[in-house]
Parts: structure tokens; C-alpha cells; sequence
């Protein structure tokens, strides 16, 4: 939304939440992708792609934590 600023939040993990969150995130990002080259509907292919560049940030973000 226009104007409008995201809020961020703060988590803490141990060593093996963080490797389990990663874990789910890259799988969740995998289906993503897969969805994304099989969906042809492009009001839903853009709620997808959406979804798809959330999931990466994330995946990168946790990442980065090590």
C-alpha cells in the first residue's frame, strides 16, 4: 500500500531453530518456484510471484544469520 510502512519484528532462535526454519522456508520457496512455472492464470501467477520474492527474502535473510 502506498504511504504505508512495514512494521519489523525481532525473533530469536537457537542454532538448530534457525537450521529447521531454513529448512521449511527453502522447501516452501522450491514449491513456490514449481507453482509459478505451472500457473497460467495471471492474476494468480502475480499472487504467486508475490509470494515467491516474500519466501526468497526470507530464505536469504535466515541465511545470513549464521
Amino acid at each position: 500500500m502506498p504511504g504505508t510502512t512495514a512494521r519489523e519484528y525481532t525473533l530469536s532462535l537457537t542454532e538448530v531453530e534457525r537450521a529447521e526454519l531454513l529448512k521449511v522456508l527453502e522447501e516452501a520457496f522450491t514449491e513456490t518456484r514449481v507453482e509459478l512455472r505451472r500457473t497460467e492464470a495471471p492474476e494468480y501467477h502475480d499472487e504467486v510471484a508475490h509470494e515467491e520474492s516474500v519466501l526468497r527474502g526470507l530464505v536469504n535473510k535466515v541465511r545470513q544469520l549464521k
